[in-house]
């Protein structure tokens, strides 16, 4: 699983724990030693205000005081009078006005005895210098001969005297050294062991969770034959609990369902198809019955105005308006049987008969259309062909193309009827000029009711249930039919076997 929950919740857990390390190790490094340093100097603050509250003329009566403070915080304390005269110093010795050191062997407090001096000169370098007030400050000093920093507080007591307390700064250092090496140490074990905890803790969260994905994943594929089984006792466990009791709730709903479901979809589909076969029965009868209507009503119409004097002819256009209203009738009765094609209740009524005596039949009906739409129609057939198939649908199927391209001529208005004899079948092709079809819906045609706005006529009908009734009837055959652009128009075919 990529990205699962418990190698998040590991690497969370253990991201922390190591920026926690990282963290606590950089402070460390860099702002222990600088706290000790600040914690000194407030130290050394306090102090010196205590000395100064406890101070008298007499240091010996302080001495114990300043001999603790000295011992507490390793501190050397030295106070001087403004005359420069040493009246306390943590060595014991006695400085005079000269820039000399007395040492004091004997460990007598200052002014008991005289010791000879021995000269020393000043080392110490000032590197910062922070002001406390106008009466006291704090410098951080460079002993060069002993090569080791100190702070210096000096500050002027209440009654004059000037006290001076430095403490050495090597053992901040290396006390911090020493915290970061042991809290680097004690990090690293932490880290392994809380990597360790991480991966316990994000293994014991999951696996419960994983359990109920798992549980889920069944229910999805309607599979309720697993349960969940957490026993943490807290809201995960809750929460399998109901994922149980949804399982149980579904998987009995689903059974109800799905008997139920079964009933009704029988119901459905049988008040479906009888749906689809009104629907499809009212539009085919106002399809179909357009090209028979229209020739009715040309040859009605020659008939009316007396345009034909011979008899014969006469006899030939009545001929023509009863054959068709005997088709239309035959129509509106094969149309029913139509609509059921899907339905496996429709048959062919195939026999063998002449395809180019068919074409002729049908391109002679449309004649006088032909002339009043001033079409220039033409067959192009070479040889014979006979066929086995179910003439009638043929015949629906060349009048509903015929039309299609009449309905859909543009241009040089040419529409041209062609068959060609191959081995197992004959291709029956209907060319009319006019516009293309575009690439992507010449599949679409040939579904129920579907018309092209973009290179069709709409005014003109387009393909709708025409087109479909074509593919109806070649599905029944268990022949191909097409459609596909050529120069100067579009070519509808379709295969009749041999």
């Amino acid at each position: 699983m990529k990205n699962s929950i418990r190698t998040k919740l590991f690497i969370q857990i253990s991201v922390i724990i190591l920026i926690f390390v990282l963290l606590t190790t950089v402070i460390n490094s860099n702002f222990l030693e600088k706290y000790y340093v600040y914690q000194k100097k407030q130290v050394l603050i306090n102090q010196g205000d205590y000395i100064n509250k406890i101070s008298t003329e007499d240091y010996k009566d302080m001495a114990v005081e300043l001999r603790k403070i000295e011992s507490r915080y390793s501190a050397n304390i030295s106070i001087v009078s403004p005359k420069g005269k040493v009246k306390y110093s943590s060595s014991f010795a006695v400085i005079d006005d000269s820039p000399y050191m007395f040492q004091n062997p004997d460990n007598k407090f200052p002014g008991e005895r005289p010791i000879k001096p021995f000269p020393r000169e000043k080392p110490h370098e000032v590197k910062e210098r922070e002001v406390i007030n106008k009466n006291s400050f704090i410098e951080l000093q460079t002993d060069k001969m002993l090569n080791v920093d100190f702070l210096v507080y000096n500050r002027e007591l209440d009654n004059g005297d000037t006290l001076d307390i430095r403490v050495f700064l090597n053992s901040i250092s290396e006390s911090a050294n020493v915290a970061n090496t042991f809290l680097l140490f004690i990090s690293l074990i932490l880290l392994v062991i809380g990597g360790f905890w991480a991966f316990i803790m994000a293994n014991n969260f999951t696996k419960p969770i994983l359990q109920m994905n798992e549980i889920t994943r069944n229910m999805a594929a309607l599979d309720f034959s697993k349960k969940c089984n957490i026993k943490t006792m807290d809201e995960i466990n809750q929460l399998g609990d109901s994922i149980n009791y949804l399982s149980h709730q579904l998987e009995q709903s689903l059974t109800e369902l799905r008997e139920a479901n079964e009933e009704l979809q029988h119901d459905i589909e049988r008040e479906r198809k009888i749906d689809e076969m009104r629907k499809e029965f009212i539009s085919n009868i106002s399809h179909e019955l357009r090209t028979p209507i229209s020739i009715v009503e040309a040859y009605s119409e020659g008939l009316k105005l007396n345009i034909i004097k011979d008899e014969k002819k006469k006899n030939y256009y009545c001929d023509v308006i009863m054959e068709e209203t005997s088709k239309m009738d035959k129509l509106l009765r094969e149309l029913l049987d139509l609509s059921q094609m899907e339905g496996e209740y429709f048959t062919l009524n195939k026999s063998e008969f002449n395809i180019k005596e068919l074409i002729n039949s049908c391109y002679l009906k449309y004649q006088e259309i032909f002339k009043n739409e001033k079409i220039n129609a033409f067959i192009d057939i070479k040889e014979e062909a006979l066929v086995y198939a179910d003439s009638f649908r043929i015949e629906q199927i060349l009048n509903n193309l015929i039309n299609n391209a009449i309905a859909h001529i543009d241009g040089e208005r040419i529409i041209k009827i062609t068959c060609e004899k191959n081995k197992d079948h004959a291709k029956v092709s209907i060319f009319n000029t006019g516009p293309q079809i575009p690439e992507d819906e010449l599949d679409k045609l040939w579904i129920s009711f579907y018309k092209t706005d973009k290179s069709r006529n709409r005014e003109k009908g387009g393909y709708g249930l025409g087109l479909s009734i074509v593919r109806a009837i070649q599905q029944l055959h268990g022949s191909d039919y097409g459609a596909e652009n050529v120069e100067n128009g579009v070519v509808f075919w379709f295969h009749i076997k041999m």
